[in-house]
């Protein structure tokens, strides 16, 4: 008797089993994003997004990040990672000194943003989560302020 796919799959959740990497960066306190490119075979076709991507085999997220940070931007960058949500890897950075030193290797322009700017823009509905929940985080981890 043959078995359902669905009876015989194990899903195991962990860092290794998220085949995607985004990195939130920061300059001067906003978001450094990308403009991606207008290839029709891409997600988000001319939309402002995190820089990122797919995994190699059996690549660790962390140096996975490094590798996309470096074609995509020509910097090597001091990293720690944030959070998991679907099936990516959340790292953040912040490039504030090396801002200038940019050589882009991917899409279209880049630019610094806060939040609100990006959600008047033409963003990426993932973008806007991601640097929402990374708010959240963030707000989280400080405490309340008296």
């Amino acid at each position: 008797m043959m078995k359902q796919a669905s009876e015989e799959a194990i899903i195991i959740r962990s860092e290794l089993s998220q085949p995607l990497v985004n990195c939130v960066l920061l300059n001067c306190g906003k978001y450094v994003m990308q403009l991606r490119d207008e290839k029709p075979d891409i997600n988000e076709p001319g939309r402002w997004g995190l820089f990122g991507g797919y995994r190699e085999m059996f690549e660790l997220p962390e140096r996975s990040v490094k590798r996309e940070l470096r074609e995509e931007l020509g910097l090597d960058i001091r990293l720690r990672f944030c959070f998991a949500l679907a099936y990516h890897n959340i790292f953040e950075g912040d490039i504030s000194e090396e801002y200038d030193k940019i050589v882009l290797g991917e899409g279209q322009a880049y630019g610094s943003f806060t939040l609100d700017e990006l959600c008047l823009m033409n963003t990426s509905k993932f973008t806007i989560r991601i640097l929402t929940m990374f708010e959240m985080i963030k707000k989280e981890k400080s405490g309340p302020r008296n």
